[in-house]
């Protein structure tokens, strides 16, 4: 069971890890380095002429138009996705995309302590090319991360937004957490028939032409992509088991990465923090080496349009 302290000013009990050295000042860090990618991002739109944020002006900020069916977008999620999004359609785009970088980075640093990591661990995620990757397409991962920092029993909803991302996560709960949580997503599920009776539907559709079909084919990086699926499914399935012996939720979100269909650079931004949490000295060499490879498309690319 997690710990908890109390704040003195609220009376709200917070999440012990909140109370160790440095959390505050990696939230803050954290913050301040989502405002400066966000800056880059609107940099690297007006040099390249790309504009950035697609997804949340097309998708995410009209969410708030189509409550009652979601799936006239590109929606390949569970139709609850759309009700925290809500506030983001009331706000301008570079507004929503900012507000939501500071909400996203800030719930990483905490992800971060949450599982032993520290100050270090912060800078690598937040530095990396992925987090330059997340500012110049910021997704609905920050929702997924709310899902591992809750208890378990309500983690199911906000994990399903982006299963692919750490829903794997379950593999590390205790059998008394899935009964208790299933039964919550199970709730969910049936509310949401009754609101969207449509949407298991639209969601298979939706996923199976956009996620799964060639849009999504040209940015999958998902290990069962890469390399021979059965070879990726065994090593998914190893982890998986050695998750279950020590009921821990960092290596099933590991063993789910080698599982799943399909997976984005910003998408794996969860699993590489929680990876950086407990290896940081091997996540640092994982991200100059992200950084080497990613700078080899980007720099052409940026001196390409430049020269337009």
């Amino acid at each position: 069971m997690m710990q908890a302290v109390s704040s003195v000013s609220t009376g709200i009990r917070l999440p012990a890890y909140t109370a160790r050295p440095g959390f505050r000042r990696s939230v803050a860090i954290a913050v301040a380095l989502a405002l400066v990618w966000w800056l880059a991002a609107l940099a690297f739109g007006a040099w390249t002429g790309v504009e950035p944020w697609s997804d949340q002006r097309r998708t995410f900020t009209q969410a708030v138009h189509h409550l009652a069916d979601p799936y006239v977008l590109v929606w390949p999620y569970v139709p609850w996705t759309a009700l925290p999004l809500i506030p983001l359609g009331l706000l301008p785009a570079p507004l929503a995309v900012l507000l939501q970088m500071v909400l996203y980075f800030g719930l990483l640093a905490a992800l971060i302590y949450r599982f032993d990591g520290g100050l270090a661990a912060v800078l690598i995620v937040l530095t990396s090319a992925i987090a330059f990757d997340t500012a110049l397409e910021i997704n609905l991962e920050w929702i997924v991360v709310i899902g591992l920092l809750v208890p378990p029993v309500w983690s199911g909803p906000l994990l399903l937004v982006k299963p692919q991302a750490a829903l794997g996560a379950w593999l590390g709960f205790a059998p008394r957490e899935w009964l208790r949580g299933g039964l919550v997503v199970l709730a969910v599920a049936a509310v949401a028939l009754v609101i969207w009776p449509g949407w298991v539907g639209g969601m298979v559709a939706d996923i199976q032409e956009n996620t799964l079909g060639d849009w999504g084919a040209r940015i999958n990086i998902a290990f069962s992509n890469l390399m021979p699926r059965p070879l990726s499914w065994a090593i998914g399935v190893a982890l998986a088991i050695l998750a279950l012996r020590r009921r821990d939720p960092v290596i099933g979100v590991f063993a789910w990465q080698f599982v799943v269909p399909y997976a984005t650079l910003y998408g794996i931004m969860p699993a590489f923090a929680l990876f950086t949490a407990r290896w940081p000295r091997l996540a640092l060499v994982i991200s100059l080496t992200l950084w080497a490879l990613y700078s080899s498309v980007l720099i052409p690319f940026l001196l390409a349009t430049q020269g337009r």
